[in-house]
């Protein structure tokens, strides 16, 4: 019974797969940001996407683009 239904699932699976494999196409993504087009990178600064790199203060603390938002004790301290 049992093995019936997992080689009915298997077949069906499998033609499912053959059918809409022509319609899937592999997609490229640029490696850096050297690989975009003057278009795209214009397009995604418009939409606040750049700059890529981090931006620090004179003290060496990230202000911008930052992996990870930290609390800044020292603006904690002087605001309260």
């Amino acid at each position: 019974m049992w093995g019936g239904a997992i080689i009915s699932f298997a077949m069906a699976m499998f033609t499912h797969t053959a059918v809409f494999a022509g319609f899937l196409a592999p997609m490229e993504f640029p490696k850096v940001a050297a690989d975009l087009s003057f278009v795209d990178r214009m397009a995604l600064n418009a939409a606040g996407y750049e700059p890529y790199e981090s931006e620090y203060d004179e003290n060496g603390k990230c202000i911008s683009g930052c992996a990870y938002a930290l609390p800044n004790i020292e603006d904690i301290i002087g605001a309260g």
